[in-house]
């Protein structure tokens, strides 16, 4: 544990012994990695089980977690930039958004699959 100084510790779950305790800020950081691995088009992710479900002891989480615009939020330029690859780019525009819609709508499960379209 980081110590008192990192703010009160919580029991979020029903998981026992050391994995009991952990701090507000370091759930809600663990939040935001499983928010990084989930496809980044609104058109393809849902709820993830793991902002409301323990992975350890598969508990309902006794806090709420932080709505997907309350952690995309919270991420700063330069932990956006960390995650992006040399020879990626990020781009959002509501055309783009909406031809990708479209494209994904006129393409076989399988090519939508290989094409990475799935990710965006």
């Amino acid at each position: 544990f980081e110590g008192e100084s990192e703010g009160e510790l919580l029991s979020p779950c029903d998981c026992k012994g050391g994995q009991k305790w952990v701090h507000l800020h370091c759930l809600r950081r663990w939040q935001r990695m499983v928010l990084v691995s989930q496809p980044t088009h609104p058109a393809f992710y849902t709820s993830d089980a793991r902002h409301h479900t323990c992975g350890v002891c598969a508990a309902p989480f006794t806090c709420a977690p932080p709505t997907r615009h309350e952690l995309m939020s919270s991420f700063t330029g330069p932990e956006l930039g960390a995650l992006v690859d040399a020879g990626c780019m990020i781009g959002a525009h509501a055309g783009f958004s909406a031809e990708l819609s479209r494209s994904l709508g006129s393409m076989s499960e399988y090519v939508a699959e290989e094409s990475s379209y799935r990710h965006w």
